[in-house]
């Protein structure tokens, strides 16, 4: 009868023995001896997974991916006691919270659509001399766009892209309201430009981006000066007659038979609106980490 060896802690193992002593696994076609797929059918299985991806960063292909919400603070300088001892009458210490939620209706590599809406919410923390109440919050104007964006070329950790799409303005601000605006009506585009600076694989100063964007709106006002329809003021509509004084000159209004007409009106200040407004912004950043 025979019994097999021990084995011993200090006894080589086959990867220790020289030469080719140890002996060749089997191949594997399908699953490895842990039942995980083979490493060919790992590497296309995870290149089919990343096909939804739209860069290389995205981490869900869940559709409102990209939605951001925003909190900043502002300062003065005289309010956290930099600087001379007087600078303005107002200091001001304010918070913004900034709710930017993006739904993309489609996304593809080269091309994208996707519904975007921005609200905005103000708090001053000191003394506001612009609300009623101390530490009111004031809700921002809000803007609802459709956005199409299209990637022109993508090569090397460099990419070149363009957007543009309608946007439409609700004047959820009081301001905007007591001006008398109904909704703003416009279209914005832009375009942008990444440069590798260390690569896309780099955990700091990966790369850094340039852009420029417009935007054009058309405010729809119920007035063409700043108006408000709970107030009705008495005003006068003067009509008088320009005396003619020949050849075509003229002393502008007369100075007799001043006609006045009273009129009620709900104007509550000077200037016009304007009707057609365009803004141009350029930006630069870096990745840094």
């Amino acid at each position: 009868m025979s019994f097999p060896a021990a084995a011993h802690d200090d006894a080589p193992s086959a990867a220790d023995m020289p030469g080719d002593s140890a002996p060749a696994e089997p191949a594997v076609t399908g699953e490895s001896r842990a039942g995980e797929p083979a490493d060919a059918e790992r590497s296309e299985a995870d290149a089919a997974n990343d096909t939804w991806k739209v860069d290389p960063e995205q981490k869900t292909r869940l559709p409102w991916h990209g939605s951001m919400l925003l909190f900043d603070q502002s300062v003065t300088t005289q309010t956290v006691g930099l600087g001379p001892s007087y600078q303005s009458a107002d200091p001001v210490y304010e918070w913004w919270l900034a709710f930017k939620p993006r739904y993309a209706l489609y996304e593809s590599h080269k091309e994208s659509f996707a519904l975007n809406l921005w609200m905005n919410v103000y708090l001053e923390l000191t003394n506001s001399d612009t609300t009623t109440t101390k530490h009111e919050p004031v809700l921002g104007p809000t803007w609802l766009s459709a956005i199409y964006g299209r990637t022109l070329f993508e090569g090397d950790g460099y990419k070149t892209s363009v957007s543009v799409g309608p946007r439409l303005g609700l004047p959820t601000d009081m301001a905007s309201r007591n001006a008398g605006q109904i909704v703003g009506l416009g279209v914005s585009a832009g375009a942008s430009q990444r440069i590798p600076l260390r690569g896309r694989g780099a955990p700091w100063f990966s790369d850094m981006r340039f852009g420029v964007s417009t935007t054009y709106n058309h405010p729809v006002t119920r007035c063409t000066t700043r108006c408000f329809e709970n107030v009705n003021q008495p005003g006068q509509n003067l009509g008088a007659p320009i005396e003619d004084l020949g050849n075509g000159r003229t002393t502008g209004l007369a100075q007799t038979n001043v006609a006045t007409q009273s009129i009620n009106q709900g104007q509550v200040g000077g200037g016009f609106f304007p009707n057609h407004s365009f803004n141009v912004a350029l930006s630069a950043d870096v990745q840094v980490t």
